[in-house]
């Protein structure tokens, strides 16, 4: 492959219509930077595929989280430092792709599935930690119910574009519109998982200095919100499939 200096590199694996999408999370800007680097180092492997990339990115978010099972400060380390790498390959296999004009189909059904298995690396090994801490197998109960709810909140939309590609024979996904609506802002950064990553480290290390009572309150508040935060999110994705397909006109 031809040399490619950084600045030329930017301006193909991250155009504006990419970095203003509406799934552009708030950090993106920052990792984007760091991104760059990364991409501009792969695209020199000839063998090393964006797939290859995206799969090693839903393997890290769907098995890293268990780090956090390692006890003491390093648990809570590696845990954090999965899924900032998670975050970082994210970027990094669609700009490889970009770079490397290998695009398919398979690279976004590799990304979606890594959209359902994310809440299992998140949410199943905190309830496990907090049920080694606490002795509580509550906490698995909750973990796993956490799991379903973060699959089950995919549902509708992908439902949607099922019928619409059914009916119209072609690829109808637009992805989540860009939102100046600061309630929807503070939403999508609540149930992303490196902010729910950075709560969970957050309430670790706080909650040591609160009585075993007080921890048990402040995870079952910790787990309760995140219940009624995807069941609404579910709802609402119900809704607004069901609009978008009742506006549609096939």
């Amino acid at each position: 492959m031809e040399k490619i200096d950084l600045k030329k590199l930017k301006k193909i694996c991250q155009p504006k219509n990419i970095t203003s999408r509406g799934v552009e999370h708030w950090f993106g800007p920052y990792y984007r930077k760091i991104s760059l680097y990364i991409t501009w180092i792969l695209i020199h492997f000839k063998t090393l595929t964006p797939n290859t990339i995206t799969t090693f990115g839903v393997l890290l978010g769907s098995l890293g989280g268990f780090l956090i099972l390692i006890p003491n400060y390093l648990g809570i380390i590696l845990f954090f430092l999965a899924f900032q790498l998670w975050a970082l390959l994210d970027y990094v296999d669609g700009e490889v792709a970009r770079a490397t004009n290998r695009k398919s189909l398979s690279g976004p059904y590799i990304d979606l599935l890594g959209h359902f298995t994310i809440y299992f690396g998140i949410f199943t090994p905190i309830g496990l930690k907090i049920n080694y801490l606490l002795n509580d197998y509550l906490f698995i109960i909750l973990g796993l119910f956490l799991t379903f709810l973060g699959i089950l909140i995919h549902i509708p939309e992908i439902a949607m574009n099922v019928i619409l590609y059914k009916e119209k024979k072609e690829i109808l996904f637009k992805g989540t519109e860009k939102s100046d609506n600061p309630i929807i802002a503070i939403y999508r950064a609540l149930i992303g998982p490196i902010e729910i990553s950075i709560i969970t480290i957050t309430l670790l290390l706080i909650s040591p200095k609160l009585s075993v009572h007080n921890q048990s309150n402040l995870w079952l508040i910790f787990f309760g919100f995140y219940i009624f935060l995807f069941i609404s999110s579910f709802l609402l994705s119900i809704y607004r499939s069901k609009k978008e397909l009742d506006n549609t006109h096939i």
